[in-house]
Order: C-alpha cells, then sequence, then structure tokens
C-alpha cells in the first residue's frame, strides 16, 4: 500500500492558513485588499484583543449576491482571474482565490453582504473552513466581514503571536499602508472601543493638493509637515510619484521609508536599498531616510505572485528598475529644494520625462518644469545642517559654520579640566598601548590641535594619533549610560517646561503602553500622551538638549516598542544597548563643533577610563594612529 495520500481539505485549508494568515494583521490585509478590489471608497475596521478575540471589516463596496457569497469561501475562488494569461497583467490587489477560505479555516467567520440593486442582504457563517448557515440579513450596500476567536482551533499558532498591542500595532500599520497608496479611500479604525485612525476621503488626490498632503501629514506624523516635497518622474520604464522628506527629519530604522508598486503596498529589499543608495550622501552615519513613494511599472514587468501574502515582488529586471529609481530620487535630491526654495514658494517639481541614460546635469535638472503653489516656510537649521552633506552630493565643498562647544553639559559627566598644561605632557616610557601612538593613556598625548572641525590631532612617542571626536565622545556617554541601565540609577532631569512632540499615529499609540512607557523611563525618559497627535515630555536624561526632545523619543520608542514581547535577557540587553547608544549619539559633541582645549582634555580623560573598544557604538572606528615611520616615507628621510 502506498505512503502517499491526499490530504483532508481541511488540513490543506490550514496549511493554506499557515501561509496566508500569520497574524490579526494578515487579515486584515486580505480583506482590506478584497474591499479596495470591491470599489470600496469607505473602510471600517474593529478590532478587539488585538484582533485576536475580533476584528470587523465592513466596506461600500459593490457587495455580493447570495451564490457568490457562499462560493467566495471555496479554496480558489476569485472573481480576478479567468485565465492563465491573467497573471501576466495584474492590477488587482487579490487574485489567488485563498484569502476567506484560509481566515475561515482558522477562526469563526460572518459575512454579511449585499448588491445595490438588491433589496435584501445575505449572511454566511463559517466555522472552521465550514459553512454552518446561510440566510438572508438586512445589510448596508457593501460586505461586512466579522472574524471571531482567531487560531481558536489551532491553539499552537496564538503561541507565535505577540502582545495585544502589537498586534493592534501591526494592523494599524496594514492600514496606514494603505493610506498612503489610497487617499480616495476613507479609513477608521478603532480598538477596543477607541478611535485609533481616521483617515477622511480626499477628492483632490493631485500630489500638491492640501488633502493630499493632510493624508501623509495624518500617515506619518504631524512633524513631518514642513518637511515633506512631493515627487513626480518619469523614464522609459517607470513612473515615480510620491513625497520625500528633507533629510533633517530621519529615523533609525527603516520604518520610515513606505513603498509601493502600482498602488501595492510592498516590503522589497532591492526598491529600499535602492532609496538608501540616493541619500547616502545626505545622512549622518546609521540615519535612513523618511519617504513615501509609488513606483508605477508595466504590470508585465513585475510578478505579484511569488509571496503568499504578497507582501514581496519580482521585477523581470530588477537592476534596471534600482537604477531608474536610484536616478530620479538622486535628480530630485540634487536640486536641494529645502536649501533652495524661500518660503510660499513651489510644492511640487516634476522631474523631465527622460530615457534611461539618465545623463542630464545638475544645471538641466533645476530647470525643470516647476509646478507653483504654497508650502510651508523651511527652517533655518536646515540650510546650515545639511549645507555641507548636500554639497557633497554636488560635488563641491564647503566649511561648516563652526560652533564653541563644552562638554561639561553632557550626560557623561566629564572629569574635571585638569591642571598640566595640554601643550607638554610628560609622555611615558613604559610599554605602549595600541593605537595611541606609543602612550599608555589618551590623557598622556599632546595636544597638537582640531582640523575640519570634526578630528583631534595628538603626538604620541610613535607616531601621529587622530581621533574623531563625535565618535569617542558618543563612546563615552554610552559606557556610562548603560553602565546606569544595568544597574537601574539612570537618572532623569525634569524640564522647567514641558515640551509637546508630534508623533506618527503608531508612535502615539506606543506612548499609551505602560510598558513601554515605564521602560522609557527607565532611560531617564518622561513622556506621557497629550492629544491624538502628540505627546508631553517632561524630563529627559541630564544633558541632552531638549531641542532635540522629539527625535530624542521617536529614536528611543523605535527600539522599545515591543517591550513586552520578549523576555530574552540577551534581546533584552541587545535594546538596552541599542538606546543607550541613540541617546550617546545625541548627547555627543558633533563634528564641526570647536571644542575648546580644556573639552579635548577632559575627553582624553575620560578615554582613559572606560573600556574603549575600536569603534563608537554603531561602529565607526574612534582613533587611528600614523606611525612616524610612515611619515618618514613619504618624504623619503
Amino acid at each position: 500500500m502506498g505512503v502517499i495520500t491526499v490530504l483532508d481539505p481541511a488540513v490543506a485549508d490550514q496549511i493554506a492558513a499557515g501561509e496566508v494568515v500569520e497574524r490579526p494583521a494578515s487579515v486584515v490585509k486580505e480583506l482590506v485588499e478584497n474591499a479596495l478590489d470591491a470599489g470600496a471608497t469607505h473602510l471600517v475596521v474593529d478590532v478587539v484583543e488585538g484582533g485576536v478575540e475580533r476584528l470587523v471589516v465592513a466596506d461600500d463596496g459593490c457587495g455580493m449576491d447570495k451564490d457568490d457569497a457562499v462560493l467566495c469561501f471555496s479554496r480558489h475562488a476569485t472573481s480576478k482571474l479567468k485565465s492563465a494569461d491573467d497573471l501576466h497583467v495584474l492590477r488587482s490587489f487579490g487574485f489567488r482565490g485563498e484569502a476567506l477560505a484560509a481566515i475561515a479555516s482558522v477562526a469563526k467567520v460572518v459575512l454579511t453582504t449585499r448588491r445595490a440593486e438588491s433589496d435584501v442582504g445575505h449572511a454566511v457563517t463559517a466555522v472552521g473552513g465550514a459553512i454552518v448557515s446561510v440566510h438572508a440579513a438586512g445589510a448596508a450596500t457593501g460586505t461586512r466581514v466579522d472574524v471571531k476567536d482567531l487560531f481558536f482551533n489551532v491553539p499552537a499558532r496564538r503561541k507565535f503571536l505577540k502582545t495585544l498591542r502589537t498586534e493592534a500595532s501591526h494592523i494599524e500599520d496594514v492600514l496606514l499602508n494603505v493610506g498612503l497608496c489610497r487617499p480616495d479611500v476613507a479609513i477608521r479604525l478603532t480598538v477596543d472601543g477607541k478611535l485609533r485612525l481616521d483617515l477622511p476621503k480626499e477628492l483632490n488626490v493631485a500630489l500638491d493638493a492640501p488633502g493630499r498632503v493632510d493624508r501623509v501629514v495624518r500617515c506619518l506624523g504631524a512633524h513631518l509637515r514642513p518637511y515633506l516635497y512631493p515627487i513626480s518622474g518619469q523614464t522609459e520604464l517607470l513612473t515615480l510619484t510620491g513625497y520625500v522628506t528633507a533629510p533633517v527629519e530621519t529615523r533609525r530604522d527603516l520604518a520610515g521609508i513606505h513603498l509601493s508598486v502600482n498602488g501595492r503596498p510592498v516590503a522589497d529589499r532591492n526598491l529600499v536599498q535602492a532609496v538608501r543608495a540616493a541619500f547616502r550622501t545626505l545622512l549622518e552615519v546609521g540615519r535612513q531616510p523618511i519617504v513615501a513613494l509609488d513606483i508605477g511599472v508595466d504590470p508585465a514587468l513585475v510578478d505579484i505572485n511569488v509571496h503568499p501574502r504578497k507582501a514581496e515582488v519580482r521585477f523581470a529586471d530588477p537592476r534596471r528598475i534600482s537604477g531608474h529609481l536610484i536616478s530620479l530620487l538622486s535628480e530630485f535630491l540634487l536640486t536641494t529644494p529645502w536649501l533652495n526654495r524661500p518660503a510660499q514658494h513651489t510644492t511640487l517639481f516634476r522631474l523631465r520625462d527622460h530615457q534611461a541614460g539618465l545623463k542630464k546635469s545638475a544645471d538641466d535638472v533645476v530647470t525643470g518644469d516647476i509646478v507653483t503653489g504654497d508650502a510651508p516656510p523651511v527652517a533655518d537649521e536646515l540650510r546650515d545642517a545639511h549645507r555641507a552633506r548636500i554639497s557633497e552630493a554636488l560635488r563641491r565643498f564647503q566649511t561648516p559654520t563652526a560652533k564653541t562647544t563644552t562638554l561639561t553639559s553632557s550626560p557623561s559627566s566629564l572629569s574635571a579640566v585638569t591642571t598640566s598644561s595640554p601643550t607638554s605632557p610628560t609622555l611615558p616610557s613604559m610599554t605602549s598601548l595600541p593605537g595611541r601612538g606609543g602612550a599608555t593613556s589618551f590623557s598622556a598625548l599632546r595636544v597638537v590641535g582640531q582640523v575640519g572641525g570634526t578630528y583631534l590631532i595628538l603626538e604620541g612617542p610613535d607616531g601621529m594619533v587622530v581621533i574623531d571626536q563625535h565618535a569617542a565622545h558618543e563612546r563615552v556617554v554610552f559606557e556610562r549610560l548603560r553602565a546606569r541601565r544595568h544597574t537601574q540609577t539612570q537618572p532623569s532631569q525634569p524640564l522647567l517646561l514641558p515640551i509637546t512632540i508630534e508623533l506618527s499615529a503608531h508612535e502615539r499609540t506606543a506612548v499609551d503602553d505602560d510598558a513601554v512607557r515605564a521602560e522609557l523611563l527607565a532611560f531617564g525618559l518622561d513622556v506621557e500622551g497629550f492629544s491624538p497627535t502628540a505627546a508631553i515630555v517632561r524630563a529627559l536624561p541630564p544633558g541632552l538638549d531638549g531641542k532635540k526632545a522629539q527625535t530624542i523619543v521617536r529614536d528611543a520608542l523605535a527600539e522599545v516598542d515591543g517591550v513586552g514581547a520578549s523576555t530574552d535577557n540577551a534581546a533584552l540587553n541587545d535594546r538596552v544597548d541599542a538606546i543607550c547608544a541613540r541617546l550617546a549619539c545625541h548627547a555627543a559633541v558633533r563634528a564641526g563643533d570647536v571644542m575648546a582645549p580644556a573639552a579635548v582634555r577632559a575627553l582624553l580623560v575620560d578615554l582613559d577610563a572606560i573600556d574603549l573598544g575600536a569603534h563608537c557604538p554603531h561602529g565607526r572606528p574612534v582613533v587611528r594612529t600614523l606611525e612616524y615611520s610612515e611619515l618618514s616615507e613619504w618624504f623619503d628621510r
């Protein structure tokens, strides 16, 4: 007797569910995509207990008649495909015909629907993959899907879910991504009876329309409004539309890169890397851009059938797609609109259409077609803080504006200024340490000076020592913050006047979580919710600049969010280190800051007091040594 058998349909459905339904957010994604394909212009999503207990997705689409309402629960049942050829020119969201069957196999589902021309609607109830009832029901035009007790018949799957708040946040992320792509659709989300997201329908979806900008701001955060710049470009291979944020607003993670292909949100690694490549000379090390972009491609050149949840895509020529995307973004960034445009100038820069070569000069780019309109004033700090990086992108060099900075107010609690002369230290004769030019300590080095407003030049017995002042100070602050955090003694400095900061919907939700707030407080950050889009910062770690409160809190939230999801000690320690590194970066002296001799001497003393290692917390070198023998070779001595 053979060992190969055909799987029971119920088992096959649960296997399909494992591919399609990873978590409650997967259910919402599938149902929302079905609603959009049905022509919906209003979506209402209600979530209870993270969507595990219950979630409802209601739309005002075309609805279904009785026969279709029953048939849609069958596997491979779809209205989007008629033949295999249709797979090569897909323009719809859903097409596999597995979503409802997979969802119903692991939950209790009630589907209520009515077509506009029908006097009565129909309700279909399915439990564990089997339809248990079909009956007439009163209903508005459209479809309402009520999903209860997700994974009730596969309890092992529930063990892989995160906290209820985290699961609800994933649902919110799904709707935010859809909201960015479809401003013509109203989206409303409530979680446990509280309104979490409310995106009104926008009638004018042009990039420079105020309502369209409002939609992006609602999705990404009100703090980005002054820094959003619409972009529209085209080559013979693709079109690019969306919004780019000026590089003064960045993130530590990749969560700010929102991409879609032909209006479908995707998480494509190659596209993300292309965006990062276009920004590479404009951002600080470790910072990531914030964009919301849609890439339009001939459907015949993109395969959206490569992932069970349709989260990834495959291009016929991925290298060309990435190349064109980089070129269009780079062309726009070279115009540096945040520096070149005065207040009340253009809000939309349309790149000229051009072919695959994309060899226009910077002068040609600047003369692209301009559409005038109202734009928010550009903050002065944009011009000062980023001119050097923008100039690098244009292959020009400028000297950054110098500003004198002392280290005495930083959270590293730098040692008091020493009484020894900074110009004539006594160099030791004992065995030297690596990377210190033959000296046994940093404080034993003779300070020669500072170059480029960034690098400290010092002299040792065996050579010249160069220190990156930001990397070095960042390492000092990091080590002390980490030591305090692990001993639960992190200090907090109350602010004389609380600071109000704008947050994205996801970040604002995280602030309401008690575990997240407690974790922030453990790092000296006292933050609490203020309004649906804002929070109040009442205290910061000593020495941190209140002007950076928004960036500091948002960076910390990026690490702290999901604190209750893991109890693994290694994971917790990694998170502590990551947050300490972010706080240290904000507290450390910056590149371009002129350091007084006493501040340099204090920094060297502090470097001797820590377990330095060779790099800053983000992996960049702290110190380099050039031996005198190498200098002698330069000059044939």
